[in-house]
């Protein structure tokens, strides 16, 4: 498994703001999962 997190500086659309905004994990088969850590979280699931 590999950890991630995304962060940016511009929030263009104005909607889930600057910093770090996701943490991430991709496991070994490439199914990756995304949370959102906005004031309305979610996940999500993606198959790769």
């Amino acid at each position: 498994m590999k950890y991630f997190k995304v962060s940016r500086q511009f929030d263009e659309g104005g909607i889930s703001g600057t910093g770090h905004i996701i943490d991430g994990i991709i496991f070994d088969d490439g199914t990756t999962v995304i949370k959102w850590l906005t004031e309305l979280s979610s996940i999500a699931i993606y198959k790769s």
